[in-house]
């Protein structure tokens, strides 16, 4: 194209294509827990090679960062590695690899958790919540090989809804779309209105509501760790909220 004055304008563009002659291979997490960046590493192999290629040199780029590449001596095998920004939720990742004879990329996705912690031990009415400190309103206990919590200690920890119904000595507990219903005296339980059978019943202790803690926690997807030395029990539970 000739602008006002004569001269003649041109553009170069240049096209990139995919290749089928780049593997990507990737060591990363499956998961990660309350982190603000996760390293990605991997490889990257040439499945066949040109021996008088002129340019072998690759670029990896990793949700837009450039990684460290270091190439094998016939720069065929290629290792690489970035250090990215993630959120809480789930992390779209984009591994793109670029060289002179086309370009090739990986896409997958690696959840960021975040962790609540309940550390409660047995006689002992001081209870560390998230990494603070707060007296509940009764001491658990051992009955029958079975540990008892009070059980609006979940809502503490957890932020679920815990209701207590009279009529019926019931206690349900609601977290996000799972429903736990139980009756005082029974080992009978309604997990989203699906019967199931507790290991120990709850009980009224003292005036105050006791649940089986390893029942409710891994009901509510939490893990459940017993330490016999200190008589402490400390409840993980990972989410994504």
């Amino acid at each position: 194209a000739k602008d006002q004055t004569g001269r003649i304008a041109k553009k170069i563009v240049n096209v990139e294509k995919p290749t089928d002659n780049l593997q990507i291979s990737l060591d990363i997490p499956e998961k990660i827990v309350e982190a603000t960046e996760v390293s990605i590493k991997g490889k990257v192999s040439r499945k066949n090679i040109t021996e008088n290629a002129t340019n072998r040199a690759i670029w990896v780029f990793v949700n837009g960062i450039e990684a460290d590449v270091i190439p094998d001596e016939k720069f065929v095998s290629f290792d690489f590695e970035a250090t990215i920004p993630v959120t809480y939720g789930r992390n779209r990742i984009e591994i793109n690899v670029r060289t002179n004879d086309g370009f090739t990329k990986k896409v997958l996705e690696i959840p960021n958790f975040k962790k609540s912690v309940i550390e409660l031990q047995i006689d002992n009415d001081i209870a560390n919540i998230n990494g603070q400190q707060k007296q509940i309103d009764a001491k658990p206990y051992i009955s029958q090989g079975r540990t008892f919590v009070p059980f609006r200690v979940i809502a503490e920890g957890f932020g679920a809804q815990v209701d207590w119904v009279q009529q019926t000595k019931g206690i349900n507990i609601t977290l996000g779309d799972k429903v736990i219903s139980m009756q005082i005296g029974s080992t009978r339980a309604i997990i989203n209105n699906q019967v199931v059978t507790m290991d120990a019943a709850p009980e009224i202790k003292s005036g105050r509501t006791f649940v089986p803690i390893r029942f409710v926690s891994e009901a509510l997807g939490a893990e459940v760790e017993w330490n016999q030395s200190t008589r402490k029990v400390i409840i993980t539970r990972l989410t994504m909220e």
